[in-house]
């Protein structure tokens, strides 16, 4: 979903919209290939939410937020369907890596203690979708000229998980 790809030898379409990307995802379940990125996961469920809206409406609303109480059943109805896109890739025995951008977020305890907490960019909903889906959510960075990976700070910071069915990386 963005373009330029720095020079990595991959297959890359940057679709124009959500159901071209479906064509393409069902292209991929039909290859040899074993994984899909997608770069990124906010522009991916965004495109979907706001098809679906258009769809629904007839052209004329491309947010929940503009059908008033009905609203509320397309958010849940949208967070289903992206999330079956995901399980029919992992049904098909294939894997995914979805890539979300980075917020920082300001933070208040219960006793007015602030912090800032680095947060994925995406919707509430893809970003449950990850971590209920995804094996491994890291956290890329720099720090000085290197890049780094975070799985987990200690000082719970920065969102980065690791599945609770597996065993590793939670030290």
């Amino acid at each position: 979903f963005e373009p330029g790809r720095r020079g990595l030898r991959i297959k890359q379409v940057t679709p124009r919209d959500y159901n071209e990307a479906v064509e393409y995802i069902s292209l991929f379940l039909d290859s040899d290939s074993e994984n899909v990125i997608i770069d990124t996961t906010d522009r991916f469920y965004d495109m979907l939410l706001r098809e679906e809206c258009l769809s629904l409406s007839g052209g004329e609303k491309d947010h929940p937020g503009k059908f008033g109480k009905e609203g509320y059943s397309i958010w849940d109805f949208v967070k289903n369907k992206f999330e079956q896109i995901f399980i029919d890739i992992r049904e098909a025995g294939k894997t995914f890596t979805v890539i979300s951008h980075d917020k920082k977020v300001e933070q208040k305890d219960r006793d007015g203690a602030e912090w800032t907490r680095m947060e994925p960019t995406c919707k509430p909903a893809a970003w449950k979708i990850a971590q209920s889906m995804c094996d491994f959510v890291f956290h890329g960075d720099f720090l000085g000229g290197d890049r780094i990976i975070t799985i987990r700070d200690l000082d719970n910071t920065t969102l980065a998980s690791c599945n609770p069915d597996i065993d590793c990386f939670l030290d």
